[in-house]
């Protein structure tokens, strides 16, 4: 009995461990932003955001966007 309880704390313990390193990575990401005019597309840059969590790189590709009157600058990530 004793065995079974220490062998699902270790497993426990593999899992929330797993969890967190999932959680915490960081990889590179890429900014695609599209200016558009009215209905049509007018030009498209990517941007290379480098290594970041995946909420870091959003917030950043999310700063990037903007209009002006007709003109819209959409980012979305990569």
């Amino acid at each position: 009995m004793k065995l079974r309880k220490q062998f699902a704390v270790v497993s426990l313990a593999a899992v929330v461990a797993g969890t967190v390193t999932l959680v915490s990575c960081t990889k590179d990401y890429v900014c695609k932003c599209t200016l558009t005019s009215g209905s049509s597309s007018v030009t498209s840059q990517t941007y290379d955001l480098g290594k970041k969590k995946r909420s870091e790189a959003k917030a950043e590709c999310d700063n990037k966007e903007s209009s002006i009157g007709s003109l819209v600058y959409s980012c979305e990530l990569e």
